[in-house]
């Protein structure tokens, strides 16, 4: 199977947990206002304000592992990177705590990506027996002129070769 495969089974569950945000199944990146409002701007948020709200996937590693002398496994890494506004007044780390925990709640509860073959709960490497996606970083990112959260979640995903 493709990584692009498993990279459109994980926007599938980030759309659906997160139905509101942008989902982009790779970085993007521009210096042109319009496009960025495009590309970070959803239409039509809940409280009709116009503010940065989107989800980046990326691939950040991958490897195969013996499972047995006779079975393989490839094991994906993706970083599951969300960016929202910052708007104290709104209280708006609590709203991107609140996304986040959807999200992963949405890959606890779908395990396979409905894709043959695939867990997001590894056997093997490092994060063995990991329950879906982890929060590596919480932190502040500035976009053009748009102070941002920047929520990143490391996501392994095995594959059966």
């Amino acid at each position: 199977m493709s990584v692009a495969t498993v990279k459109t089974a994980i926007k599938s569950v980030i759309a659906g947990a997160d139905p509101v945000s942008l989902v982009h199944d790779y970085e993007r990146w521009t210096n042109d206002p319009e496009a960025f409002q495009a590309l970070y701007v959803p239409a039509g948020q809940p409280d009709e304000a116009a503010y940065v709200r989107a989800w980046l996937v990326k691939w950040t590693a991958s490897e195969r592992q013996a499972q047995t002398h006779s079975d393989v496994v490839r094991l994906h890494q993706f970083a599951l990177r969300f960016l929202l506004s910052v708007k104290d007044a709104a209280a708006s780390e609590h709203l991107a705590a609140a996304i986040v925990e959807t999200v992963q709640q949405a890959f606890h509860d779908n395990p396979t990506l409905n894709l043959p073959g695939v867990t997001t709960v590894p056997a093997l490497g490092p994060n063995a027996d990991q329950l879906g996606p982890v929060l590596e970083r919480n932190e502040y990112l500035q976009l053009g002129t748009v102070l941002c959260h920047f929520l990143e979640l490391r996501l392994v995903v095995q594959e059966d070769v």
